[in-house]
């Protein structure tokens, strides 16, 4: 497949500044039955990864990593503003070439390094267990696909933002087996006052996370999840609802200026404004042909 190449260009707004202007190469790769939206350049491999089906309402996030070279124009920061743009970004070309899709399906596999024993940490569940919530959830609309999973998501949030109720001598024991005697005796007097004092289950995880650091829930999340009955995400289908997340708005204002092949000659740019004002949507009108992608003109609100 030969892919056309864009620039996107993108920025939040906080106040009456502009802050966190960035420009991506978004890469389009058009096949039979799907096309292939790629952001950076493509080695070691692209920073977002979306496959669009052509015929039907849903679409896949392949993949999603922060690197620095992500951005054309200067250093890509990470999360709100530098990341989630990114990602922004692709779900708006995304919408902008295929406006049937209403669906975007992923699995949540993202990571973090701990380094105290080398090994890699599930952030998904770290973030679910210490803060209640997922990365993604913040940043989109966003269901697991199985509505069973949905349900059982639902109660392990509801656990989460609720006292603890597990027997402390049930947890004390877990601690005991998996801990060397002579250092949690050490710690035993504080872990106990944490637990029974935490007016959450998510503040216990949060100051175990600081008085323990990320090695104990690398090598103890799976137990955490069976002793207080929680859903064990990892693995599990999320779908984004394209239409709500193309209408959502954020304590930043987030625009998406252009799209338009870089350094090539065009008939029109393409604009299309994305401002966080609650305004519902109107589509394109004017169509013109660009590398054989079919784009449309005019703005949309996020």
């Amino acid at each position: 497949m030969v892919g056309a190449w864009y620039e996107i260009t993108t920025w939040a707004e906080l106040g009456k500044s502009r802050t966190s202007i960035y420009k991506f190469y978004v890469n389009v790769e058009r096949g039979q039955y799907s096309t292939f939206i790629k952001i950076g350049l493509p080695k070691p491999q692209p920073c977002v990864h979306i496959v669009a089906d052509h015929e039907h309402d849903w679409s896949e996030l392949m993949y999603l990593q922060h690197r620095d070279d992500c951005s054309s124009n200067r250093l890509l920061k990470k999360g709100q503003n530098g990341t989630v743009l990114m990602l922004y970004a692709a779900l708006s070309m995304l919408k902008h070439l295929f406006p049937h899709i209403t669906k975007v399906e992923f699995q949540d596999s993202s990571k973090v390094f701990c380094e105290a024993i080398n090994e890699e940490l599930d952030l998904q569940l770290f973030k679910l267990l210490t803060q209640g919530n997922t990365w993604y959830q913040k940043i989109l609309p966003i269901t697991l696909k199985d509505s069973y999973y949905q349900e059982r998501f639902d109660e392990t949030v509801r656990i989460l933002n609720s006292p603890p109720t597990v027997p402390w001598s049930i947890v004390n024991r877990f601690m005991e087996a998996h801990h060397e005697k002579d250092v949690y005796q050490y710690f035993i007097k504080e872990v106990k006052e944490i637990y029974m004092n935490a007016s959450t289950l998510k503040d216990v995880f949060r100051q175990w996370y600081l008085l323990f650091g990320c090695a104990f829930f690398v090598i103890e999340m799976y137990n955490l999840l069976q002793i207080f009955d929680l859903l064990n995400v990892h693995n599990l289908h999320w779908v984004i609802d394209l239409e709500s997340a193309m209408e959502w708005s954020t304590h930043q204002t987030v625009q998406l200026e252009s799209i338009k092949p870089p350094k090539t000659p065009l008939d029109h740019d393409v604009h299309i404004k994305l401002i966080g004002s609650g305004m519902k949507p109107f589509y394109w009108t004017n169509q013109w042909k660009t590398h054989d992608h079919l784009c449309q003109r005019g703005s949309l609100s996020w």
